[in-house]
């Protein structure tokens, strides 16, 4: 049986891993917005992307960005991001698992 301090530390990395994927699952949407030309919704990706690059480490902005057939760009910065988060999020996951299961 699980000490209430395991139980809350389960809960609490459950709910980090859960924010770390929800913030993945969005780059990942916006990734794939940036691909194509998007018109209308063109002032709205420009902020989400902004607020991405902050989050990105310097050396890597701006990293492996290609320009795509669609008249958009793919950004590699953004996707190395995003995979480093859903890591994060199963190691997270795995974390939990274990303190419930002790």
């Amino acid at each position: 049986m699980p000490s209430p301090a395991q139980r809350y530390g389960a809960f609490a990395l459950s709910a980090l891993g859960v924010i770390l994927r929800v913030v993945a699952i969005f780059i990942a949407i916006v990734i794939v917005m940036l691909c194509f030309p998007t018109g209308p919704f063109r002032q709205l990706l420009l902020m989400a992307s902004t607020l991405i690059d902050s989050f990105v480490p310097g050396p890597l902005s701006g990293l492996f960005v290609f320009l795509t057939p669609f008249g958009g760009a793919f950004r590699g910065d953004y996707a190395i991001l995003a995979l480093v988060l859903f890591g994060i999020d199963y190691a997270c996951q795995r974390g939990a698992y274990a303190l419930k299961n002790r």
